[in-house]
Protein backbone atom coordinates (compact mmCIF):
# COMPACT_ATOMS: atom_id res chain seq x y z
CA UNK A 1 0.00 0.00 0.00
CA UNK A 2 1.37 3.41 -0.95
CA UNK A 3 1.05 6.12 1.66
CA UNK A 4 1.19 9.87 1.28
CA UNK A 5 4.15 11.72 2.64
CA UNK A 6 7.80 12.28 2.03
CA UNK A 7 10.48 9.71 2.56
CA UNK A 8 13.26 11.64 4.33
CA UNK A 9 15.89 9.29 2.93
CA UNK A 10 14.73 9.43 -0.70
CA UNK A 11 13.31 12.91 -1.16
CA UNK A 12 9.77 13.16 -2.48
CA UNK A 13 9.35 9.53 -3.56
CA UNK A 14 6.27 7.91 -1.99
CA UNK A 15 6.80 5.44 0.80
CA UNK A 16 5.26 2.00 0.89
CA UNK A 17 3.76 0.56 4.05
CA UNK A 18 4.86 -3.03 4.71
CA UNK A 19 3.52 -5.13 7.56
CA UNK A 20 5.31 -8.04 9.18
CA UNK A 21 3.48 -11.36 9.41
CA UNK A 22 3.12 -13.48 12.55
CA UNK A 23 6.64 -14.86 12.02
CA UNK A 24 8.14 -11.34 11.67
CA UNK A 25 8.65 -11.71 7.89
CA UNK A 26 7.96 -9.16 5.18
CA UNK A 27 7.37 -9.37 1.45
CA UNK A 28 9.56 -6.97 -0.48
CA UNK A 29 7.89 -4.78 -3.10
CA UNK A 30 8.57 -5.40 -6.79
CA UNK A 31 10.94 -2.41 -6.73
CA UNK A 32 13.41 -4.61 -4.81
CA UNK A 33 15.37 -5.90 -7.80
CA UNK A 34 18.07 -7.92 -6.04
CA UNK A 35 17.93 -11.34 -4.42
CA UNK A 36 20.63 -10.96 -1.73
CA UNK A 37 20.83 -8.13 0.79
CA UNK A 38 22.89 -7.12 3.81
CA UNK A 39 20.63 -6.08 6.69
CA UNK A 40 21.50 -3.40 9.22
CA UNK A 41 19.31 -2.19 12.05
CA UNK A 42 19.76 1.25 13.58
CA UNK A 43 19.21 1.93 17.28
CA UNK A 44 15.89 3.62 16.40
CA UNK A 45 14.65 0.40 14.73
CA UNK A 46 15.22 1.50 11.13
CA UNK A 47 15.98 -1.54 8.99
CA UNK A 48 18.18 -0.94 5.94
CA UNK A 49 18.59 -3.48 3.14
CA UNK A 50 21.69 -3.02 0.98
CA UNK A 51 22.07 -5.11 -2.21
CA UNK A 52 24.96 -7.55 -1.83
CA UNK A 53 26.99 -9.97 -3.91
CA UNK A 54 28.38 -13.20 -2.50
CA UNK A 55 31.80 -14.34 -3.73
CA UNK A 56 33.61 -17.56 -3.07
CA UNK A 57 36.82 -17.70 -1.05
CA UNK A 58 38.61 -18.75 -4.26
CA UNK A 59 37.42 -15.63 -6.09
CA UNK A 60 38.56 -13.45 -3.19
CA UNK A 61 41.99 -15.14 -3.21
CA UNK A 62 42.29 -14.59 -6.98
CA UNK A 63 41.20 -10.95 -6.73
CA UNK A 64 43.89 -10.37 -4.10
CA UNK A 65 46.67 -11.53 -6.45
CA UNK A 66 48.52 -8.53 -7.93
CA UNK A 67 47.64 -8.02 -11.59
CA UNK A 68 44.69 -10.44 -11.62
CA UNK A 69 42.00 -7.82 -12.29
CA UNK A 70 44.13 -6.13 -14.95
CA UNK A 71 44.64 -9.48 -16.67
CA UNK A 72 40.90 -10.16 -16.64
CA UNK A 73 40.22 -6.73 -18.13
CA UNK A 74 42.89 -7.26 -20.79
CA UNK A 75 41.46 -10.69 -21.70
CA UNK A 76 37.92 -9.29 -21.84
CA UNK A 77 39.05 -6.47 -24.14
CA UNK A 78 40.73 -8.92 -26.55
CA UNK A 79 39.33 -12.46 -26.30
CA UNK A 80 41.25 -13.62 -29.41
CA UNK A 81 43.83 -15.33 -27.17
CA UNK A 82 41.25 -17.27 -25.21
CA UNK A 83 41.78 -20.89 -24.22
CA UNK A 84 39.08 -23.47 -24.82
CA UNK A 85 38.64 -26.61 -22.78
CA UNK A 86 36.44 -29.53 -23.75
CA UNK A 87 35.68 -30.10 -20.07
CA UNK A 88 35.83 -27.06 -17.74
CA UNK A 89 35.75 -29.31 -14.67
CA UNK A 90 38.92 -31.06 -15.81
CA UNK A 91 40.94 -28.63 -17.96
CA UNK A 92 44.16 -30.70 -17.80
CA UNK A 93 43.16 -34.30 -18.49
CA UNK A 94 46.00 -36.80 -18.25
Amino acid sequence: MKIAGMNPRQGSEPMELIEVDSRRRITLPKAAQHSVYLVTTSPDGTVTLTPAVVRTALEDALRNQPGYIEELERDAADPSGDIRFADWRNPNPT
